[in-house]
């Protein structure tokens, strides 16, 4: 058996991780999917209604949600502008999201 010897590489451009990953993503059409994830995310870390919140849905930048409680339902509607503002900070903290994002995050969130 030869001996195999790849041919040696040859760096011309090097490129960062978050330039690679970047880059990975959007040509594999994974920024939706990971945005949205984000974003339930930093509703269950903001609201404090994660274990009562039965369903979430993104749609045009409004986050949809069902809350199972309706006294919880009311009492989350009272402060939802403050807990919309929460969540674009939480999603702001995220360098990657916001290197990616030329957009408000969330502009409305809607109960159900």
């Amino acid at each position: 058996m030869a001996n195999f010897r790849p041919a040696p590489m040859k760096r011309e451009q090097a490129e960062g991780i978050d330039e690679l990953l970047s880059r990975f993503v959007t040509q594999n059409g994974l920024w939706d999917g990971l945005f949205r994830q984000a974003v339930f995310d930093a509703w269950d870390t903001c609201s404090g209604a994660a274990r009562y919140t039965i369903n979430k849905y993104l749609r045009d930048n409004i986050l949809y949600i069902t809350i199972s409680s309706s006294a919880l339902r009311y009492g989350i509607s009272r402060s939802l502008p403050q807990i919309r503002e929460l969540i674009n900070q939480e999603l702001a903290k995220n360098s990657f999201l916001s290197s990616h994002s030329d957009r408000a995050f969330i502009s409305d969130i809607r109960l159900k």
